[in-house]
């Protein structure tokens, strides 16, 4: 280390003791952490702690433990206190000594120091370390800056995320990734979107405007954000002559105002906010740049997240409180490697890790962004408590980023399986049949369907344009022709896709005009949190398909989004079509999974069976047929519908050792207005011995036409 080096080490050290002081701890106890001496394992102190799964073990006497205890040696303390033997005869003598374990979980991040339970465990040649009690439980975190990051996970938020700092780390995340990353590599320069804001560069006076940019090449940052409330300052037909020579900076949403100062920081021109970038009173202006939002992500150099603003006025760039900074942790030194040391902060509490604010950032309960999350090559979140860094490849999973990342539920592991990126590989070759190799990709939609529709979306008729251009990147994998795609479905697997269904505790509900959403086979034609049944028919067998899809089409609002808007559609299979009636269950309570399928003629309910709706107003109905004392006098508790079977597994009954047919299908009605003509209402699954025909088997093969 030369004189340069070793005075930044000092520099960076006292400021680090400065902003956190150190912890009281005796001279035994720091040698634990800053000893150099090497072991027989040819490893240090720290190092055996830090970088090996058994960590160190030491003694100290009880003599020892007491006298640092009494003089505030915060570990001896804890150790004296709370270790099991307390009050056995030997801690009565002061020269015994005590037996300790000091290890850290760098996946958990915690230090932890332990004690026996019991004594004489000592096993040939090695402890019992399941047999110890946890006596000193801490978390540890530091800045990635800092020479200690490359023991420990935890790391100190930036809460100032938008100071110098933050922005010298956010450009050298972002050099590591443009240089080093394999999976993250992109063009030097792309094709740009038709119009962009174009911001004013560092020392010149804040300004921008919106500039046409189609057909030129260059590099761009793009936004993801919540909208919020109307945007009266949104780009219209009759102002995008003004944008063009300048942007009102002052009536603009801090939101906005602070993604433009991130981009200027970062010594990036343009920008693409979809509120000002697309004309939002053009119909063909909307269609173009809707259909072309998963390149306009994809194909950005960075997107900055404003994860933790509720709407577009609430900006992102303030100072975060920071949760565990109120209790004012204390340092402690650590010896990295020869002459190298660092520092680390001590807390009881994992606040740091940003797991306590998942599910409250506002970004992830809006249904637009989570495509634009999962088709960003780079993402900049800004976060509840700090700034964190996420891109594509996995050796860029490092703890500085990667544990509030994945908390932060930017974690498209978490969201869909694997990172959609390592679904492209292979691109340059023709896209092939639906086969085995591509089920992953088919669960990977389907989580991606679940998880979008647990958010929020304000306009009804976005339900699919909001996902268009996540079904466009699969569309490579899962239906590469066109007319594959069926709103949200897929050709190629449409059976099991037909067999969505709503959870039981969150029915939807299905508009009046719903054939201006979606057709009523597809699940965007409700509300409410959706169940894929791909993963569940796959994981249990083989699934026997029973009906022959004749055709399968949707009337779309625009040719140019072919994955976007769709007025109705129309599904024709032939299949086994039975007439039925819906009756009540056994149960008293009216639970819905408790409505049963009746024969028409007999009222006899069928075997096994279990209905799940898919509205609300369907599940009222259920209610009053369940609960016959709310029924009017003389009200017929029976609800006639039909059923078709899509298919079944077979499957084994361990214990009765015998096999049985479940089979699945579509719960219809009657449609409006024609005959021959059904909506569905839900779904059906009935359960029979596979040695005997099934109800379903005797009804007469059909066409069935639902709408």
């Amino acid at each position: 280390m030369d004189l340069d080096d070793a005075s930044l080490l000092a520099k960076s050290t006292a400021e680090f003791t400065h902003r956190h002081p150190p912890i009281q701890i005796c001279t035994l106890c720091k040698l634990l952490f800053e000893s150099e001496t090497r072991l027989p394992t040819a490893r240090t102190i720290p190092q055996q702690i830090f970088q090996t799964p058994e960590g160190y073990y030491f003694h100290r006497t009880t003599q020892e433990l007491e006298l640092s205890a009494n003089e505030g040696c915060k570990f001896c303390t804890d150790v004296f206190k709370h270790h099991p033997l307390r009050n056995d005869w030997k801690f009565e003598s002061k020269d015994w000594k005590v037996t300790l374990n000091i290890s850290y979980d760098a996946l958990e991040n915690r230090l932890v120091i332990c004690g026996w339970r019991a004594s004489d465990l000592w096993l040939g040649a090695y402890w019992r370390k399941e047999r110890m009690s946890v006596l000193v439980d801490w978390h540890l975190f530091t800045y990635s800056d800092n020479p200690a990051a490359q023991y420990i996970t935890g790391r100190i938020p930036y809460v100032g995320v938008g100071s110098s700092r933050s922005y010298e780390t956010a450009r050298a995340w972002l050099n590591e990734c443009i240089e080093h990353h394999d999976d993250c590599k992109m063009p030097d320069i792309v094709i740009l979107p038709k119009r962009l804001v174009e911001v004013s560069p560092l020392g010149a006076i804040e300004g921008a405007r919106l500039a046409q940019t189609e057909g030129l090449v260059g590099n761009y940052y793009a936004l993801s954000y919540c909208w919020g409330k109307p945007q009266p300052f949104s780009t219209k037909s009759d102002i995008v002559e003004k944008y063009s020579e300048s942007l009102p900076i002052d009536a603009l949403p801090q939101s906005i105002l602070d993604a433009m100062e991130v981009t200027r920081q970062l010594g990036v021109r343009f920008l693409w906010i979809d509120s000002l970038c697309i004309i939002q009173d053009d119909p063909a202006d909307l269609a173009n740049e809707l259909g072309n939002m998963g390149r306009i992500y994809q194909n950005a150099q960075l997107t900055i997240s404003a994860a933790s603003a509720a709407d577009c006025t609430k900006g992102f760039l303030s100072r975060r409180s920071g949760a565990a900074e109120d209790e004012n942790p204390r340092s402690c030194s650590l010896n990295v490697d020869k002459h190298v040391f660092g520092n680390f902060v001590l807390s009881t509490h994992s606040n740091w890790d940003g797991h306590w604010s998942r599910h409250v950032l506002p970004i992830n309960s809006r249904a637009w962004t989570l495509q634009e999350t999962l088709l960003a090559q780079r993402l900049l979140i800004y976060g509840n408590e700090s700034v964190v860094w996420k891109c594509q490849s996995p050796s860029a999973n490092k703890p500085d980023w990667y544990r509030s990342a994945g908390f932060l539920d930017y974690s498209t592991s978490d969201i869909i399986g694997t990172r959609i990126p390592d679904a492209d590989q292979g691109m340059g070759v023709p896209p092939v049949p639906y086969d085995d190799q591509n089920m992953v990709k088919r669960m990977m939609w389907g989580n991606t369907v679940c998880h979008y529709n647990r958010r929020d979306l304000s306009n009804k008729q976005d339900k699919l344009p909001a996902i268009s251009a996540a079904a466009e990147f699969f569309s490579k994998f899962l239906g590469p022709e066109p007319g594959d795609y069926l709103a949200g479905l897929w050709r190629g697997t449409l059976v099991y896709d037909l067999l969505w269904y709503i959870e039981d505790d969150d029915l939807g509900s299905r508009d009046v005009s719903n054939h201006l959403v979606a057709p009523s086979w597809s699940w965007a034609s409700v509300s409410g949190r959706i169940s894929d049944s791909y993963v569940s028919l796959t994981a249990q067998g083989k699934f026997v398909s029973t009906v022959d899809i004749v055709s399968c089409s949707v009337n779309l609002s625009s040719i140019r989004t072919p994955f976007g808007e769709v007025r109705g559609g129309e599904l024709v299979i032939l299949g086994h079509l039975t007439h039925l009636l819906i009756g009540p269950g056994h149960d008293i309570y009216g639970r819905i999974e408790n409505s049963r399928l009746y024969e028409s003629d007999t009222r006899k309910a069928m075997e096994d069976t279990k209905i799940t709706w898919d509205t609300v107003d369907d599940f009222k109905r259920l209610m009053m047929t369940n609960r016959l004392s709310l029924l009017p006098n003389g009200a017929d508790p029976y609800v006639p519908a039909s059923v078709v079977v899509l298919g079944y597994t077979l499957w084994e009954d361990d214990c009765e050792s015998v096999w049985y047919k479940t089979a699945r299908g579509l719960v219809l009605q009657t449609a409006p207005g024609g005959s021959g003509y059904y909506s569905r209402i839900g779904t059906f699954e009935s359960r029979c011995q596979a040695s005997r025909a099934c109800w379903w088997e005797e009804s007469k093969i059909s066409t069935v036409n639902v709408i």
